[in-house]
């Protein structure tokens, strides 16, 4: 699978189009040479991730936190999580297993197993990301766990769809018993922050998502959260670590690829649609993003 081929709906949130309604469980292998450094901007998505690296320079943000992964680290990502994921370097080879599915496939919303299990590690503010770092100790047991889901799913012989469900249990219900004692030493007002602050942003990066091929003010940005200016540019910086305007360009930047690989449109329309001036201030920011220019990455998706 290639960055390009990612799918986000108008809510931001990634759509799993592999995903099965019946059997909501789906394995993504990523081992793809990058142009440039961005594979999957900013979004969230209802399906909790499991995560395998294959080769180092594999970067996770989860709001406010950078993850510099390396071969063989295993990445829990909760329930509707907001995170973006991206390269060390342009050009960078990257390999890495990402395991999706939802908390329905493990138990019926309501159910004893969902409410004891399911539901408490998916609302576990400590449990929003759990990184198993290569060596440390359990790591083995996860690690050998979703070896066995990658070998089941490709085989695909009669049951496995049980085994991975069983598999996928194991998992989370070491992630729970993990974090668990965590959640008792939370202090309410640091989670209600944590919370409001990422309700503001989300708000913000739909606003973006609906009008970027506008031209927008920072004022127009605070105004979609109700705050003000600075408390907007506050709030990029503390969970993003990035400024309002360079996000813009970059999903600016990752619209346009998408385009570029997926319509004829001209350059110049696909320019001036994405909320760029002209088309040659798009041909200076995508060579310096990308690392190349949007005809030799049109022309490098079409072999």
């Amino acid at each position: 699978m290639r960055p390009e081929e990612l799918l986000f709906a108008e809510n931001k949130r990634e759509e799993i189009y592999e995903m099965r309604p019946d059997y909501p469980y789906a394995v993504r292998r990523f081992d793809v040479d990058l142009s440039g450094t961005m594979i999957a901007p900013w979004h969230w998505h209802e399906e909790m991730e499991l995560l395998l690296v294959k080769a180092d320079g594999l970067n996770y943000d989860m709001m406010g936190e950078c993850l510099m992964l390396k071969k063989g680290d295993v990445l829990f990502v909760n329930s509707n999580t907001l995170h973006q994921v991206y390269a060390s370097d342009a050009g960078k080879h990257i390999r890495y297993d990402v395991h999706m599915f939802r908390g329905s496939l493990i138990a019926d919303p309501d159910s004893l197993i969902e409410k004891n299990y399911v539901r408490p590690l998916q609302q576990m503010q400590t449990a929003k990301w759990i990184l198993l770092k290569n060596g440390e100790a359990d790591h083995w047991k996860v690690l050998k766990c979703l070896e066995q889901l990658s070998e089941l799913e490709q085989k695909r012989s009669y049951g496995y769809e049980l085994y991975s469900r069983n598999l996928l249990s194991e998992i989370l219900l070491y992630l729970l018993d993990r974090k668990r004692n965590e959640t008792k030493n939370e202090s309410r007002e640091t989670v209600g922050r944590e919370m409001e602050n990422e309700m503001r942003l989300r708000k913000m990066l739909l606003y973006i998502q609906e009008y970027y091929g506008e031209h927008l003010s920072l004022a127009d940005l605070a105004k979609a959260a109700n705050i003000g200016e600075r408390e907007c540019l506050r709030c990029f910086q503390k969970t993003l670590h990035t400024s309002p305007f360079r996000y813009l360009q970059e999903y600016r930047i990752q619209a346009a690829s998408n385009r570029l690989k997926n319509s004829e449109l001209k350059i110049v329309d696909i320019a001036l649609q994405c909320g760029f001036s002209s088309a040659s201030y798009f041909g200076k920011v995508f060579h310096r993003e990308m690392g190349c220019t949007p005809q030799e990455y049109r022309k490098q998706k079409s072999i």
